[in-house]
């Protein structure tokens, strides 16, 4: 079971990179650096999605509910900048985990303890909850 966690988990990082040299394109206007490669796998079975949040008051910190059996998200920043802590310290809008707008991380840890803060205004977050198992 594990190992299809981790493989994927690959897979959504993966992704994540290449959409990353795909954004560095449009907006810099500049190819990706030479040799960057992307390889995508797909996982048969063994994850589900067990519900969706969104949200959009970001300008103190704001903690999130995960559903039932959740054990893993994929969190996007859209608007603003996000910082994101995990650790029982509410972020700051200078100091925590960054998230530039339009990107997103793929979280696995302590839902209890995830707090979102926006950077200037117009924050939003949104948040697919899944179980891997």
């Amino acid at each position: 079971m594990k190992r299809k966690f981790d493989l994927f988990a690959a897979v959504i990082l993966s992704s994540i990179a290449l959409f990353g040299l795909i954004v560095i394109t449009q907006s810099h206007g500049s190819p990706p650096p030479a040799g960057a490669t992307s390889r995508v796998q797909s996982v048969d079975g063994g994850i589900t999605n067990q519900g969706y949040v969104q949200l959009t008051t970001l300008t103190v910190a704001t903690g999130v509910t995960a559903p039932g059996g959740a054990n893993c998200a994929m969190i996007q920043a859209e608007g603003d900048q996000i910082r994101w802590r995990d650790d029982g310290t509410n972020p700051t809008a200078t100091v925590g985990m960054f998230i530039p707008s339009g990107s997103g991380i793929w979280y696995t840890g302590d839902f209890t303890k995830l707090k979102f803060i926006q950077q200037s205004g117009g924050g939003i977050i949104n948040i697919s909850f899944y179980y891997s198992g």
